[in-house]
Parts: C-alpha cells; structure tokens; sequence
C-alpha cells in the first residue's frame, strides 16, 4: 500500500508545478549541460505515468509469482516490497530532477 500511494506522489508534483511551467522546456542535455532537445510542458507528466504503470507491475508481480509453492513467502514479499519502494523513489527522484532542470 505505501508504494502504490508512493507511486502518485510525482504526479501530484507534477500537476502542482505544471500551471507554473513554460508551454516548451528542455527536456535533453548534451555532456556540456546544454538544451538539445525541447518539448511541450505536458512531457513532464511521462516520468509520472510510467511510475504509476510500474506499481501496477511490481502489484501483478506479487500476485503471480508469490504463490502458495513459494517457501518463504514473508521474505519474497519484503524482497519485492523493498524493490518497489527503492524503483518508486528513484522515480521521485527523476522527477523532481527533471523539475528542477526546466523550472
């Protein structure tokens, strides 16, 4: 259940700064830090959607490999559990990265 709320938590960011952003922003940087590619403000909200489709990955996972065949069914739980939460935040990360990058 945290990861899955987790998991909305760079959308909402996203929909909070987005009235903010300008209508094109950078969305590429070659090595030296320049602007090489741009796109519409509303790209910003790919890095979100792929973090919500990922949680609902990471939930099929559970379902369909968590069996009743699985010796240690708590431990592969917390593995998975930890695996999500660590992807989840990297999201988070990305996003506020990118945030940052084009604000």
């Amino acid at each position: 259940m945290i990861p899955f709320v987790l998991s909305f938590v760079p959308l909402l960011i996203v929909l909070v700064v987005l009235p903010n952003v300008p209508s094109e922003i950078p969305l590429h940087f070659d090595a030296d830090g320049n602007a090489d590619r741009f796109g519409g403000k509303y790209e910003l909200l790919i890095v979100p959607i792929i973090t919500i489709l990922v949680q609902f990955y990471w939930g099929f996972m559970e379902k369909v490999f968590i069996t009743d065949e699985v010796k240690n069914k708590a431990a592969a739980k917390v593995a998975l559990f930890c695996g999500n939460i660590v992807v989840t935040l990297a999201f988070v990360a990305v996003t506020i990265w990118l945030l940052n990058a084009v604000t």
